[in-house]
């Protein structure tokens, strides 16, 4: 992810500095740093913003590795940044089985923007990146 894509997730997260439970019930920290996933006992409240970027940055590791594997054109940072901000919110199954995914990877690049705009749920952010 570039910083352009770093800050664009940042903002898009919020930062907490203190333990919460977000919408779906999962204990979370700083950038979305979900604790179910990560371990978070060696977290001791309240965090900085730097450790809260630290966290994300670590969390994006897998996320990024999910994008990459799963997409078959290339992409210039943006786009990467951007599906790797999709995929951080929604999960690599959920990207996996995508429409956005498919309509990539058959290179229906105004499919897959028609998606994100489109789409049911709030992604439309996303395609403000593209």
């Amino acid at each position: 992810v570039n910083q352009e894509g770093l800050k664009l997730i940042e903002s898009f997260e919020g930062f907490r500095p203190n333990f919460y439970i977000d919408p779906v019930g999962i204990k979370t920290i700083g950038y979305g740093h979900a604790c179910h996933v990560n371990k978070c006992s060696d977290i001791h409240p309240p965090i900085t913003r730097a450790e809260g970027e630290a966290l994300l940055k670590k969390d994006l590791v897998s996320y990024e590795k999910c994008v990459d594997s799963l997409t078959r054109v290339p992409l210039n940072s943006n786009q990467f940044s951007a599906l790797t901000s999709f995929t951080f919110n929604l999960g690599c199954g959920s990207y996996q089985e995508s429409t956005l995914r498919r309509k990539l990877n058959a290179d229906d690049t105004k499919g897959a923007l028609w998606n994100l705009k489109n789409g049911s749920m709030v992604v439309a952010r996303y395609y403000r990146v593209w």
